[in-house]
């Protein structure tokens, strides 16, 4: 399994509901994009995926990092090394995504 350079930003999870209070819904965003160009950063910001009926915040994380990284798998190119041009910003939190 390769690593890939994708960072996680946990800071809203602290404001969500957690197990003990029955939160089942969870949104995965792209926050911040380190793409060289506008038109590449542009799009990953508008990424958003839902996360409907997860048991915990923890399992929510798991199933946003596995979608990022298949977002970007399927949109550019990685080296030689397996690394992806640029890192790429998500976070997980409570509600669903717009639209």
């Amino acid at each position: 399994m390769r690593l890939i350079p994708i960072v996680c930003a946990l800071a809203l999870l602290t404001s969500c509901g957690s197990d003990e209070f029955g939160f089942s819904q969870f949104r995965c965003d792209i926050v911040e994009s380190f793409a060289w160009n506008d038109f590449d950063r542009q799009h990953d910001l508008q990424q958003c995926w839902n996360i409907e009926s997860t048991s915990s915040q923890s399992e929510a994380l798991d199933i946003c990092l596995a979608r990022v990284i298949r977002y970007a798998e399927d949109r550019y190119v990685f080296d030689s090394n397996g690394e992806p041009p640029h890192t790429i910003i998500y976070q997980v939190s409570e509600g669903l995504c717009a639209g």
